[in-house]
């Protein structure tokens, strides 16, 4: 070993010693710097050259890759990339576009330039969706002949739906294993069909029923369950001409949307197993898994929406009382009529309301029911085909009293719509009444102060005759 002071070895030690400490005293301070230890100054400045070159382009890669997803996004349809949302069908995305909330947040010139339509004012997110807009009814229709069109589907809709229930309906009596059975679908039920089986009398259980809608371009029938129903409620579908029926619970439609897709030809549906494409053994099937359906065992009203409920049970007070006067009492199972039942042949519309205007009035929506057009509400009008309104106000000071007008006397006083002898509206009706309290019934100061105080309980009215 060499002992001399000035030895080269010595200092080299040194050295070493010296940098092993200013390493312990880095780690200390949670600190890694240890390239400025092991690099000269020289080759420390050309390594952070190159990671800066290297992250440089890392960046610009990273650009890149997401200006190609932009533009991968901007091509779905149903997405609204301004506001970074999917919309699951096209109604939805169309009115989104036209809200507050997506115009404050639409930046992008791109999408105002070149997907816009002027003249409907909607805006698209991909060329597909523009020219498609273009090509469609709502864009080369007038607004008039565009809300006709749609009323007259709206109608065949609710046809539809109308034969899809009776055609169950009918299944149902035929069978030798139900003792009894019901239509209630027009009063806005969570069912459609209720029934009790001849083997469990006294338990009552209720089905749904949906249309199959065949989709062309898929080849595919589909249904959409879409709704507050009860796990154990049987969906039925119908397709009465393809002749295309399904039976299945709706805890077995396994779709967060509730939505079903199927082609009744491909083995490899998950939904095959529901399927029949012959009448016969649909009709056992349905039969057979009724019984699995749910039991109702609440009253029928208490499945219904506040609104539904508070009119149904002011239709069964009005049977009863024409059961007890000796009135014909008929219940109009069409849905999306404005009929809803007819008393001595009579076709009547029938309305309720709670809300106290102020001492000497209350108020009731006379607009038809789910037929709004744009932003305008829709009244009734002389083409109709309504012979009275039936009012009831429903609390307990006029609860089981009816207000019965004529459909002349409600046009003379305006508040019907008039049509010319093609349909159009000359004369605008209202959308609401005023119905005067019981205090003012039948009186001259009451009559004086609102001519509708002279109809309370008029049964008379519908007593004068049946019509043909």
């Amino acid at each position: 070993m060499c002992k001399s002071i000035n030895c080269e070895h010595k200092k080299s030690d040194n050295e070493t010693k010296k940098k092993v400490m200013e390493i312990k005293e880095i780690v200390k301070m949670k600190t890694i710097p240890k390239i400025e230890i092991i690099f000269g100054d020289e080759e420390l400045k050309n390594k952070k050259e190159l990671e800066s070159d290297s992250d440089k382009e890392y960046n610009e890669e990273k650009l890149e890759n997401k200006s190609d997803n932009e533009e991968e996004v901007d091509e779905k349809e149903n997405y609204c990339y301004p506001c970074n949302y999917q919309f699951s069908d096209k109604r939805c995305y169309k009115k989104h576009l036209l809200t507050d909330k997506h115009k404050d947040k639409t930046k992008d010139e791109r999408i105002e330039k070149e997907y816009k339509c002027e003249d409907c004012k909607m805006v698209f997110a991909s060329k597909d969706s523009y020219e498609k807009h273009m090509n469609s009814d709502k864009h080369n229709m007038t607004k008039a002949e565009f809300d006709a069109m749609k009323k007259l589907k709206g109608k065949k809709a609710t046809s539809i739906g109308d034969k899809a229930e009776k055609f169950i309906a009918e299944i149902y009596r035929n069978s030798d294993k139900v003792k009894e059975i019901e239509r209630i679908g027009q009063s806005g039920n969570k069912f459609d069909i209720i029934f009790k089986l001849k083997d469990d009398p006294n338990k009552l259980r209720g089905i749904q029923i949906k249309t199959l809608v065949y989709k062309k371009g898929h080849k595919t029938y589909d249904l959409d369950a879409e709704g507050k129903y009860f796990d154990d409620t049987i969906i039925v579908g119908v397709n009465i001409p393809d002749k295309i029926y399904t039976v299945m619970l709706y805890k077995e439609i396994e779709s967060k949307t509730k939505y079903v897709s199927f082609n009744p030809k491909s083995t490899r549906s998950k939904y095959k197993k529901f399927c029949f494409t012959d009448f016969e053994k649909f009709s056992i099937e349905l039969i057979k898994r009724s019984r699995e359906s749910h039991h109702l065992t609440k009253d029928i009203s208490e499945y219904l929406s506040p609104s539904n409920k508070q009119e149904y049970l002011s239709l069964l007070r009005l049977k009863k009382y024409c059961e007890k006067h000796g009135l014909n009492y008929e219940r109009n199972d069409t849905n999306g009529d404005s009929v809803d039942c007819y008393i001595n042949g009579y076709k009547i519309q029938h309305k309720t309301c709670s809300y106290k205007r102020s001492e000497r009035s209350y108020t009731c929506s006379i607009k038809k029911s789910g037929r709004d057009i744009g932003k305008d509400k829709q009244p009734y009008t002389d083409k109709d085909d309504i012979d009275f309104f039936i009012f009831e106000i429903v609390n307990e000071d006029h609860i089981n009293n009816f207000i019965i007008i004529p459909i002349d006397d409600l046009i003379e006083n305006g508040i019907i719509s008039k049509t010319d002898e093609n349909g159009e509206i000359i004369k605008f009706g209202q959308t609401s009444i005023m119905l005067p309290p019981k205090s003012l019934w039948n009186t001259e100061e009451g009559i004086e102060y609102n001519w509708i105080s002279g109809y309370a309980n008029k049964f008379e009215l519908l007593k004068e005759g049946l019509l043909e």
